[in-house]
This record gives structure tokens, sequence and C-alpha cells, in this order.
């Protein structure tokens, strides 16, 4: 009987920060909606266009990355993966 009352609040507490953990991501997510000028329909802040209507939209939330640093990042992580692939290779081989 005790190991059963237990386990009911323990899945009662589980249930209560599953809910409380739900209710952050929704009201993260909403702070993020915004309406479109066109048609009034919700769309999140990144977009460049509606998703009703195709109407252009200002992003606020989102700055594209530049051109350079877009090369850069790109750079980088190629030269990370042949590291990695490398490292495989010759673990591979010796191992």
């Amino acid at each position: 009987m005790e190991k059963e009352q237990r386990r009911a609040q323990r899945q009662a507490r589980r249930q209560a920060r599953d809910e409380a953990r739900a209710k952050r991501q929704y009201e993260r997510l909403r702070s993020h909606v915004v309406n479109c000028p066109e048609c009034g329909a919700e769309a999140l802040d990144h977009m460049t266009e509606c998703p009703k209507c195709g109407a252009a939209l200002t992003p606020s939330g989102y700055k594209p990355m530049n051109e350079k640093t877009k090369k850069t990042l790109r750079a980088v992580a190629f030269a990370a993966g042949a590291v990695i692939v490398v490292a495989a290779v010759v673990i591979f081989m010796f191992c």
C-alpha cells in the first residue's frame, strides 16, 4: 500500500513537472509569433513571407548571416569533418 502511494506521488510530481515544461515551451513559442499585415494569419517572427497568403514579412527576430561569415563557417566545418575522417581512418587501420 505504501509503495503504491509513493509511486502515485512520484507520478503526480512527474506529470506536474511535464505540464509546467510544456507551458513554458508554449509561452516561449508564442513570444515569437507575429500577425501578417495582409491577412492577419500567425507567422513566426523569423519568416520572410506569410505561410497563408505569401505576403512579404520583415523578419524581426532574425538577421541573415553575411556571406563572409557563412564561407568561414563552411570552411571550418569542412576542416573539422576532414580531421574526424582522417582520425577515424587512422584508428581503423591501427586497431
